[in-house]
């Protein structure tokens, strides 16, 4: 019998093992090799220059030096990539019939926080472990054709509410039994909950044109015509769900047009304070030779933690929508310098000395509250179900 073409695996079905060894070697050729032998190399000339002041033969022991390290660090990349070659070549001899999954929650976390650092870069580099936007329901994926999501939603209903995860995380959060009465709360009222898992590595901008391609297909597969939908999204989530209802309007309009309500958790809509640092840091790391190689791994960070940092101050909502608020703040005194812990109230609520991202929204802020903590505060179901009346 002919062996089975071998499929790409599927986004947050876990990753081969074989996936996994292959592309391993190929990050660290592309970027932890070179970071580590650049500064080794820093180290040394500052080294070198220090002992030419005393023995001027240090100039040529330094040239020595140089050529023995660049052979050496060459040669450990060669090997890398070779490793890389040859498990290639084997998988693709085996069709893929040979490549156990690794799968399971902690799986999924491990592969949904190493795309959040690196997830544009892994859909090019290493699209094995790149995680792609995809419904799940039951822990698995959802092919968005009218069988497949009418076998998952057996009683879908008229009323859709999209839930949107944050940097790093995935759709599990939603189902923590402290988190899930959000869940349940608007299933009791009549409305079919959707999980969405996002690749938040990826720019605002893409996970918004894919969320609206995405949301476009599934009402179309939907198994009755929907009549409202509703985006609700924790931290990241809420700008993905923003840039998603703009980009609906030119690329999907079928299911903007349903839109409602647009909930937004801890939602850093004017940036988030840790995703500056990270801009911070590859600054200093840039100040000295020795450490001016880890500022451009810094600088490899995600496109998604790069938006982060500035948020969408310039988009404006949409007419006819209803934009949701909830902040957060610890207590005093941390509370008033870190909000939340991520996003500052201001930025959580778009308010900008006197202007406002959200003229007229309605806002729930919740304090003694940490960042995740606002999923597990008691009055955000309540809110929910009062919002989505």
């Amino acid at each position: 019998m002919p062996q089975a073409a071998r499929r790409g695996p599927s986004p947050g079905t876990g990753v081969g093992v074989l996936d996994l060894v292959e592309a391993l070697p190929r990050v660290a050729d592309a970027v932890v090799v070179p970071a580590i032998g650049e500064t080794h190399l820093a180290v040394a000339r500052r080294v070198y220059g220090v002992a030419g002041v005393a023995f001027p033969r240090a100039a040529a022991a330094r040239h020595v030096h140089e050529g023995v390290a660049n052979s050496v660090f060459g040669a450990i990349r060669l090997g890398l990539r070779g490793c890389s070659g040859a498990v290639r070549g084997a998988r693709a001899g085996l069709g893929g019939w040979a490549d156990p999954r690794l799968d399971g929650r902690r799986t999924d976390a491990a592969l949904t926080m190493l795309n959040a650092i690196a997830g544009d870069h892994l859909s090019v580099d290493a699209p094995a472990l790149a995680v792609g936007m995809t419904v799940r329901e039951g822990g698995k994926n959802v092919n968005v054709d009218a069988d497949a999501v009418r076998a998952a939603f057996p009683h879908a209903g008229a009323r859709i509410v999209v839930f949107l995860h944050g940097l790093g995380d995935n759709e599990h959060r939603w189902t923590e039994p402290r988190v899930s009465p959000c869940v349940d709360a608007v299933r009791e009222m009549g409305w079919t909950p959707v999980l969405i898992r996002l690749n938040t590595g990826l720019s605002l901008g893409e996970n918004g044109a894919r969320l609206a391609q995405l949301l476009s297909d599934l009402v179309r597969a939907w198994p009755v015509p929907p009549q409202r939908i509703a985006l609700v999204g924790h931290s990241m989530g809420g700008l993905v769900a923003r840039s998603a209802a703009h980009a609906g309007r030119d690329l999907a309009p079928c299911w903007v047009d349903l839109l409602t309500d647009v909930v937004m958790v801890g939602t850093p809509h004017l940036g988030a304070d840790l995703a500056r640092v990270a801009a911070g840091g590859r600054c200093a790391l840039a100040v000295l030779p020795e450490t001016s190689p880890w500022g451009r791994v810094v600088d490899r960070r995600s496109a998604g933690i790069k938006d982060l940092a500035v948020g969408l101050p310039g988009l404006r909502p949409l007419p006819g929508v209803r934009y949701r608020l909830v902040s957060g703040q610890l207590d005093r005194p941390w509370g008033l310098l870190l909000g939340d812990l991520y996003v500052r109230r201001s930025s959580a609520t778009g308010r900008r000395r006197r202007a406002t991202l959200f003229p007229g929204a309605d806002h729930l802020h919740l304090d003694s509250t940490s960042h995740l903590g606002l999923l597990r505060h008691p009055h955000l179901p309540q809110q929910l179900e009062s919002w989505l009346r």
